[in-house]
């Protein structure tokens, strides 16, 4: 089981995702993820387009089970 982590700060942005996705991968030597986090939230940013950029990453295969954030509220959630 692998788990990555994202949106390490000072960048929590939706478009920010797939690149540091990208580098925990080439780090991991895998194209792929089961799990993966966001490790901070940016509150300034509506929770859709973090779950849009997820959902994307999940269609394309490279997280292949759920995902979700450390560091964010539940209500966030």
């Amino acid at each position: 089981m692998l788990i990555g982590k994202g949106a390490h700060s000072p960048l929590v942005y939706p478009d920010v995702i797939a690149k540091q996705l990208t580098q925990s991968l080439d780090r991991l030597q895998t194209d792929y993820v089961d799990i993966y986090f966001m490790h901070r939230d940016n509150k300034d940013v509506p929770v859709g387009e973090f779950v849009d950029a997820m959902d994307a990453e999940v269609k394309a295969g490279r997280i292949r089970g759920p995902f979700g954030g450390s560091n964010w509220t539940k209500e966030r959630f």
